[in-house]
Parts: structure tokens; sequence; C-alpha cells
């Protein structure tokens, strides 16, 4: 149960500062066209972000609470 608490919390921390992250990119490379009178906001990035950021959430919690698990018993014996 606790490897799955520590791979949670290491998983919900990536996730949310990719989300943070990607929103910011997004927001910084939007170009608004001036010449068109749609108020539409289209983003080339934005229809596979959440899943590349999920996918690498899971990977590096993954890996991350491996170690740390790995330490923790290292440090028990």
């Amino acid at each position: 149960m606790k490897k799955y608490l520590i791979f949670l919390a290491i998983f919900i921390g990536l996730y949310l500062a990719m989300q943070i992250a990607m929103g910011g990119i997004l927001t910084i490379l939007y170009k608004p066209e001036v010449t068109s009178a749609k108020n539409d906001a289209v983003f080339k990035l934005a229809s596979y972000v959440p899943t590349v950021s999920i996918i690498l959430s899971a990977l590096i919690a993954y890996f991350l609470s491996e170690k740390l698990n790995k330490l923790a018993k290292a440090r028990a014996n």
C-alpha cells in the first residue's frame, strides 16, 4: 500500500506540474490572427498534450517510486 501511495503522490504532482507548464507554453505560443473576426482559440499542440503528459507523468512516477523504494530498503538493512 505504501508503494501505491508514493506512486500516486508523485504521479499527481508531476501531472499537475506538466499541465501548468504546458498551459504556459501554449499561452506563449498562441498568436491570434488579426485579420480574422473569429474569437476561437485554436492550438495545434493541444490535441495530444493531455495524453503525452499523462504517459510521461506515469513513467517518471513509476521510476521515481521504484528508486525511493530501493533507497528505503537499503536504509533499512
